[in-house]
């Protein structure tokens, strides 16, 4: 079996099918940090959960999936991760395929920074809460640009406030939901269940542990290990999970049986335009 791992100690050992990964990084530092799941959080199924609603019947994805971005680049890791699948399969993704906006790209620095991303990473639910409390802006207002190749020069506090301000004009426009779908406490045929029903609301953001691969192209996950990174899961297509990374190759294939550790669906719903919110965008 490829990528052979000491299962009892979880030794990372990776798989190398790309030298663009950036495996010798994730195999010291994970990108996912694990919080507590709090009682003022929204979870499916509960008595504080969304309301459910059909949006993509076949829950597939793929057709509007944007221009794949990648974590690592110029010698940088930015750890952002749980930013990278977040803005694409909660906001990016739902833009095209329920209001037609054409290849939306949200920058990822924006929401990184704001959501107090470490050199350990970050959890989902606290960038999901970025993204409700300082909205998105535009991937050219604060680009991840060729010259950027140090943790402070793209973490840059001084930039991300100066640009607050529009970002928050993007909450009059719309409202950003989330909920968590499964954590590591649901039974595994339960989260399968789950996962299949909820990827007909919204693309799924899941946490995993990156990367075992048993033959090419189809990855698994070893028993007994906690995740350590964050994708999103696209569509489910023979026995398969088809899932965007933000490490190449983009897009991967996950068993089946794959054992996900947290999940989350989103809710986004473009506002009404009134004439009054109209002006209030013009004066902030």
């Amino acid at each position: 079996m490829a990528g052979v791992a000491n299962f009892k100690l979880c030794i990372i050992t990776y798989v190398y099918t790309s030298s663009c990964y950036h495996e010798e990084y994730m195999k010291i530092i994970p990108n996912f940090i694990e919080l507590p799941v709090f009682n003022d959080e929204y979870v499916a199924g509960t008595n504080k959960s969304l309301p459910f609603k059909y949006i993509n019947e076949n829950g597939d994805w793929r057709s509007c999936v944007p221009l794949p971005e990648n974590q690592f680049k110029n010698d940088l890791e930015t750890s952002a991760c749980g930013t990278f699948a977040t803005l694409t399969g909660g906001v990016e993704i739902l833009q095209t395929y329920q209001y037609g906006i054409q290849n939306p790209n949200c920058s990822d620095r924006y929401i990184a920074t704001l959501s107090g991303t470490t050199p350990k990473g970050n959890n989902i639910h606290r960038i999901s809460q970025a993204i409700r409390n300082y909205g998105v802006i535009p991937e050219e207002r604060l680009p991840f640009h060729s010259t950027i190749d140090t943790w402070n020069e793209y973490y840059d506090r001084g930039e991300v406030e100066a640009l607050k301000a529009e970002g928050r004009k993007w909450l009059n426009d719309w409202d950003f939901q989330h909920e968590w779908i499964i954590t590591r406490d649901t039974p595994f045929e339960v989260k399968r269940a789950k996962i299949a029903l909820y990827l007909k609301a919204s693309p799924i953001v899941a946490t995993v542990y990156g990367w075992y691969e048993y033959e090419k192209g189809i990855y698994y996950k070893p028993k007994g290990c906690n995740d350590n990174h964050v994708i999103v899961i696209l569509a489910i297509e023979n026995n398969k999970y088809i899932v965007l990374d933000s490490y190449e190759p983009y897009i991967k294939r996950l068993d089946i049986n794959y054992d996900f550790d947290f999940a989350k669906r989103f809710i986004l719903t473009r506002k009404e335009r009134t004439f009054i919110s109209f002006v209030r965008n013009l004066i902030n």
